[in-house]
């Protein structure tokens, strides 16, 4: 058997109002809203569109700042370690006052140990000087008409005016006068630099000179006596991008060992040609 259809339940008295209310709602109204909201949905769609704008345009900046430049290419590169060694020897030397350890001193003569400045009289010298010297003044005239009659004011201004005057005027002078001592020569025990031993080239491992070839306190006399010091110079020369090259000196072994030649990396050089390595 075929079941009845349920009725329909009967609106509440709030929702029969409602549907009242919305249907005595005039056509303009509604229309006017809808208008309303259809702005609103475009203003967030506009809104949306310029900030998804300024965001990329932010993030292009910034990855324009931030990112690393170019890679440059090392062409080539030089390095140089040198052994100073000096030697503890009789060694000439010369001046105004021979310390007492000095041996074989000689006179050599007068020469000028310092130039003073002495007062020389005076001389007359021309300048040019700005003076009051009157005054430069100028007349206006106002009128105005007052209860028919014209009545009328004069204005007078002055400024100050200066002239150019040339004046003469007495200034001391100096000359210069030497100032004379006894010179010396001598000899006397010191370090003095007897010879540099070099290793260089633009490839291979960096090495320093072998005792062999340092040979240290060889052929010293009595009393003689040899030290020896380290001096290390590093060069690398990088193709940039542009095609320029550029020069950059590494502080230390370890540091240049980081620049075979081939290897690329990311410099940034200023103005005045400074390199700084960033990676």
């Amino acid at each position: 058997m075929h079941q009845p259809l349920p009725l329909s339940p009967e609106p509440s008295g709030a929702e029969a109002d409602d549907s009242a209310a919305a249907a005595s709602v005039p056509l303009w109204v509604k229309l006017a809203e809808a208008k309303h909201q259809e702005q609103r949905r475009r203003r967030r769609l506009w809104f949306g569109a310029l900030a998804a704008i300024v965001t990329a345009a932010l993030a292009a900046t910034l990855y324009l700042l931030l990112r690393p430049p170019p890679a440059s290419r090392v062409t080539a590169v030089e390095w140089t370690h040198s052994v100073i060694v000096e030697r503890y020897q009789w060694v000439a030397n010369e001046g105004f006052s021979p310390p007492a350890q000095a041996a074989e001193a000689t006179r050599d003569g007068e020469r000028v140990f310092r130039v003073d400045k002495v007062p020389d009289g005076t001389r007359t010298e021309t300048y040019t000087e700005e003076e009051r010297c009157g005054e430069d003044c100028s007349r206006s005239q106002t009128c105005k008409t007052i209860n028919g009659q014209k009545k009328c004011t004069t204005d007078r201004r002055c400024t100050t005016k200066y002239c150019s005057r040339t004046k003469t005027r007495k200034v001391a002078q100096f000359k210069d006068v030497p100032v004379m001592r006894p010179f010396f020569t001598w000899k006397e025990w010191g370090w003095k630099q007897q010879r540099v031993v070099t290793n260089a080239n633009t490839s291979g491992t960096p090495a320093w000179p072998t005792d062999e070839e340092i040979a240290l306190e060889r052929d010293v006399r009595p009393g003689e006596k040899e030290r020896a010091s380290r001096e290390a110079r590093y060069r690398v020369i990088f193709r940039t991008p542009e095609g320029k090259f550029v020069n950059y000196e590494p502080q230390t072994l370890e540091e240049f060992t980081r620049f075979g030649v081939g290897t690329e990396h990311a410099l940034r050089v200023d103005d005045a040609g400074q390199v700084e390595v960033l990676e």
